[in-house]
Formats: structure tokens, sequence, C-alpha cells
């Protein structure tokens, strides 16, 4: 109970202060690239465009030349601008105070809880961890205030904030989830690059990292092998998942 608090008051403080210094979420962003994702969120939503290799056209009229930009930022913005009546900027604001503070929070404390679990303590103070992670992430100037500081960076910003949760869902894989749980954590995986796909890169690191720890000892390499199935279904949504989202833009600039 006291680390779901902790976790609790870690990811509602977090979003307050964003919150408080976003102002009304009609606030309209001014950091250059911020205002290239209200452009991008608005062009999703009227015209149903969202696919990486249909964003950032040119000319908006015809919708072409269009550059390679991951989407997933969008996709999401749009669709949550169906419940403010087609308005991008007060849904990217309220996308942005749930994907930077709260997910990055809860993402943390997730880490920290399954990371204390593979480290064999006991359920309750596991929790503690997760809500001590939880806390000091609320705190950090680092990944999210530092990248919109600095030009308001939302994709990237974003990706980094749900790395932590992404990893904790392959970690836990047997431990904590069942087999079929695979493919969930698959699907995180996808979102996450989705959104930029330089999160692939610090998922793949943070997981190799911990896995080459486990290696170590007989029981890491025990519970390794009992992983493998569940991570390989995990591994096969994020590849279809994936697919669809790189394959067509492969060939287009960056």
């Amino acid at each position: 109970v006291v680390g779901s608090a902790m976790v609790a008051v870690g990811a509602a403080y977090a979003a307050w202060a964003w919150l408080v210094g976003i102002g009304p979420l009609a606030t309209r962003p001014q950091e250059h690239d911020m205002i290239m994702h209200v452009l991008q969120t608005a062009y999703v939503t009227r015209t149903g465009r969202g696919a990486p290799w249909q964003l950032a056209p040119v000319d908006l009229l015809t919708g072409t030349p269009t550059w390679f930009y991951p989407s997933g930022v969008h996709l999401l913005a749009a669709a949550t601008a169906g419940l403010t009546g087609g308005a991008a900027v007060p849904a990217l604001n309220a996308q942005t105070v749930v994907l930077l503070p709260v997910a990055g929070c809860t993402g943390a404390a997730a880490l920290g809880t399954v990371a204390a679990r593979q480290l064999a303590l006991g359920r309750g103070s596991a929790m503690l961890v997760g809500g001590v992670a939880s806390l000091v992430m609320a705190g950090l100037y680092r990944p999210g205030p530092v990248l919109m500081h600095d030009g308001g960076i939302l994709a990237n910003a974003v990706s980094l904030s749900l790395v932590p949760a992404a990893v904790a869902g392959v970690l836990a894989l047997p431990r904590v989830l069942p087999v079929r749980a695979g493919a969930g954590v698959g699907a995180a995986v996808a979102g996450t690059v989705w959104c930029h796909p330089s999160a692939a890169v610090s998922i793949a690191v943070t997981t190799a990292a911990w896995w080459a720890g486990m290696l170590v000892a007989r029981r890491g390499r025990s519970e390794l092998r009992r992983a493998v199935p569940g991570l390989a279904v995990a591994a096969g949504v994020a590849a279809v998942l994936l697919v669809p989202a790189v394959a067509p833009g492969l060939g287009q600039s960056a």
C-alpha cells in the first residue's frame, strides 16, 4: 500500500508541475519543434493520413512531397483530438502531460519493481522500490523537461519516457508475467518505437546489459532459458507491428 501510494504521489506531483508550467491546455506551444508537432497532429486529424511516410508534407494542399517521420505521437494526439472537437493544441498538450510525467513515473516504478523482484526481494519491498523510483523520476530534469526546454523535442522525449515501462515488460518475462503476456510486451515495445525509432536502441541496450548480468549466475541463466518462449512471442508481435511502419519509408530521406 505504501509503495503504491508513493507511485501515485510521484505521478501526481509530476503531472501537476507540467500542468502549472503549460497553463491552460489550449496554450499554443512556442518552440519550433512543438509548432511542427501541432501541425502534424492537425494534418493527421483533418486528413486521416498518419503513416510515417505520409507526414511532414511541404504542401498541405496536395500533401506532397512528404518526409518520413515517426507518427506514434501524432496518431495518438489525433485520436485525442476527437475528444476536443478536433482541436490539435489541447489534445497535444493533454497527451504531453500523460506521456511525459505520468507515463515516465509509472514506467520507472514498474521497472524498479520488476528489477527488485528479479533480485529476489519480496513483493512489498519491491513495491517500495517502485515507489522510490516514481518519486525520483518526478524530480528529474531528464528526459522530459530538458528535451522540451531545449526546443520541444516531443517524439524523443515521449519515447524515452516510455522506455522504462517497455523494458520492465521484457524483463518481467516469465518471472512475473506468463508467456502469453509476450504479445502485450511486444505491442508495448512496438508502440514505443513507433513514437521514435531511437527507443529501439535504448530498449535493446538496457535489456542486453541486464541479461549479461543474469548470465553470471546459474539462477539467472535458468530464468533466461525460461524466458525464451515469452520473448519469442514478444519479438514476433513487435516485428509484425513495426514492419508496416518502417518498410515503406526505407527509400525515403529523413
